[in-house]
């Protein structure tokens, strides 16, 4: 059987590991904190027993390895798919504006729930339209040097509309600032979500905290294919031999004789393994 060594039990290394031993794999996944989820896990707030997500984020009906990973762990029943796109946007002064699609064709009805968006003024939901309609024609690896705010500022996008929209937008999506954010991403996620079919469009809404919906049947679906999970395990040492990875050494063992290895941590984390360096040329 072939063996593989996932190290980090973030979604993505948790998403590894589960279509790995769904295939056939044999499964080792080590995770440095204590707990699974990574930023997508939740926990219990004592002082008045609710569960408090963290890592929360917009999930749309385009995310489909997501809800491909809960059909495959049995969780598809612990989220819904709205009916229609609705959001409810809250001003700092308390006002709430729904942002809703329309009746009619898509994406029509989208413009013509935008046009209903009171958060902006009138003038400003139709720079917001003008930014649709130019997408409509935008390739995205044309906007690579750009961030999301560059991005806009070219595209007459003023401060309240990117407040009441774009910012929203770009953290839950692709979990960053717009300043920092990559325009060319962002532009394909946006044609994805709202140029594609009505359904991507659709917000997906956990029914129960993320360590519930993901982290908890991921787990149990992995141990029941015959995976192994460690947590509290941080990988420290990569051994290479001729350019071959050949032993992971973490605080707690030393892993030998995979035959692949998974990193589904941040580079930023991946590259403070010691070694880690000996396999990468010196441009990199």
């Amino acid at each position: 059987m072939t063996k593989c060594l996932v190290i980090g039990g973030g979604l993505a290394g948790l998403s590894a590991a589960v279509h790995l031993v769904n295939n056939g794999f044999s499964v080792k996944l080590i995770e440095a904190s204590p707990k699974l989820g990574g930023r997508t896990y939740s926990f219990l707030n004592k002082q008045n027993n609710d569960v408090i997500d963290n890592g929360q984020h917009i999930m749309m009906g385009c995310y489909y390895d997501t809800l491909e990973l809960l059909k495959i762990i049995g969780a598809s029943d612990r989220a819904k798919i709205q009916d229609n796109l609705e959001v409810n946007f809250i001003k700092r002064s308390g006002e709430l504006f729904p942002l809703r699609s329309g009746s009619g064709i898509f994406p029509l009805n989208l413009l013509k729930g935008i046009m209903k968006y009171g958060a902006v003024g009138l003038k400003d939901r139709l720079k917001i339209i003008d930014f649709f309609v130019d997408l409509i024609f935008c390739e995205p690896s044309d906007l690579s040097d750009l961030t999301v705010a560059q991005w806009l500022e070219r595209e007459r996008q003023d401060e309240e509309i990117i407040k009441a929209l774009w910012d929203i937008l770009a953290v839950a999506t692709l979990n960053t600032t717009i300043d920092k954010a990559c325009a060319e991403l962002f532009a394909r996620v946006l044609k994805e979500v709202f140029l594609t079919t009505e359904e991507a469009s659709k917000i997906v809404l956990p029914l129960g905290g993320l360590s519930t919906v993901f982290c908890e049947k991921a787990e149990e679906f992995i141990l029941a294919k015959g995976g192994d999970i460690s947590v509290s395990e941080k990988a420290v040492e990569f051994v290479y031999e001729n350019k071959l990875l050949k032993k992971v050494i973490t605080d707690k063992d030393t892993y030998t004789g995979f035959d692949y290895v998974v990193s589904a941590i941040p580079f930023h984390a991946v590259e403070k393994i010691n070694g880690f360096r000996e396999y990468i040329s010196p441009d990199t």
